[in-house]
């Protein structure tokens, strides 16, 4: 995928979708209901760290609260 050629440290809510094969509405239902990764807001963009998704896929893709207690209890 586009995504993965020059390994953004940042990613759009488009790039999640695909590498998801989810489309941008389902992303943002997940994203409301605490499903993903906490993202980081620029100004009015929302942007997720490609590192935070990928650790968050290899964890079994877990709510956010649980996600967010399995990264502090690994610091």
């Amino acid at each position: 995928a586009k995504i993965f050629k020059n390994n953004p440290r940042l990613i759009t809510a488009e790039n999640l979708g695909d590498m998801l094969s989810l489309g941008r509405s389902k992303l943002y239902d997940m994203k409301a209901s605490g499903q993903l990764p906490r993202p980081v807001k620029l100004g009015r963009s929302v942007r997720w760290r490609l590192s935070d998704i990928e650790q968050w896929i290899n964890a079994g893709c877990p709510s956010q609260e649980r996600f967010e207690a399995l990264r502090r209890a690994t610091r």
